[in-house]
């Protein structure tokens, strides 16, 4: 018995260390579909692999496909050889899926372009009215100061007239 434990212990640890934290997955998986669907192309590679893989969400060759051929897409960069935008996405998926999966998927990417283009012009309009928000917060930090500097010079002559008087 003493020699067995040792063996059933390391094979428990052995199965029990690779166990996936599902949760940490699917915040991870979150967090970068978040950042793909702002247009980081990294994160778009991320989200094909996850969903391609099913890690942090089920496996889903049409959101994977859509994913990648948006990062392509927006990838200038990387795939600057018009030979490889023809080429396949991923052989090996596409192998596995029929036109019709294809199709959908591809229309799926579309969705996705015109989901992540209104997504950059909120963020933009936002970061431009944040910019709004912050002139016109100096616009009146500046006449705050300016106001202060009157009063102060019309303290000083006021100083000086009773001085003088």
């Amino acid at each position: 018995m003493n020699k067995i434990l040792p063996i059933i212990v390391l094979v428990f640890s052995y199965l029990y260390a690779d166990t996936p934290n599902r949760e940490s997955d699917r915040d991870y998986f979150n967090s970068q579909k978040k950042l793909a669907l702002q247009g980081d192309v990294g994160a778009m590679e991320q989200v094909y692999r996850l969903y391609r893989q099913g890690v942090g969400c089920p496996k889903n060759y049409v959101e994977a496909y859509a994913y990648l051929s948006v990062a392509r897409s927006h990838s200038v960069k990387v795939y600057t050889n018009p030979w490889s935008m023809k080429n396949p996405l991923d052989p090996e998926m596409e192998s596995e899926m029929s036109p019709q999966v294809i199709a959908e998927a591809q229309r799926r990417s579309l969705e996705l372009e015109e989901i992540i283009e209104k997504n950059k012009n909120s963020l933009q309009q936002e970061k431009n009215q944040k910019t709004k928000e912050q002139e016109r917060e100096e616009i009146r930090e500046q006449e705050r100061l300016k106001v202060q500097e009157e009063e102060r010079k019309k303290s000083i002559w006021q100083k000086l007239k009773d001085l003088f008087k």
